[in-house]
């Protein structure tokens, strides 16, 4: 995270597991409720699912305004790996 240079509290809000943890246990609550499924597709259907009920739950992380700091950092590291990768 401080290769990046996020700001501070989105860098706080990412290194957290909190966030995915309780999606993840979100999903298993309602995938509990699901008695078959005949199919990978079925599988991945019923996950869709749970998302979708799970979304209005979800909260904004803290330092949400900074995102696109985010996104124009993701952007450069992958073009230096990428030219790291070239020049390999």
């Amino acid at each position: 995270m401080t290769r990046l240079r996020l700001p501070e509290q989105l860098a706080r809000a990412l290194c957290s597991t909190n966030p995915i943890e309780n999606l993840f246990s979100r999903v298993r609550a309602i995938a509990r409720r699901v008695s078959h499924s005949r199919d990978g597709y079925m599988v991945l259907r019923w996950s869709a699912a749970a998302l979708t009920e799970c979304q209005p739950t979800f909260r904004r992380i803290y330092g949400w305004k900074t995102m696109n700091h985010l996104i124009r950092a993701l952007r450069a590291h992958h073009a230096a790996l990428d030219r790291r990768a070239m020049a390999a």
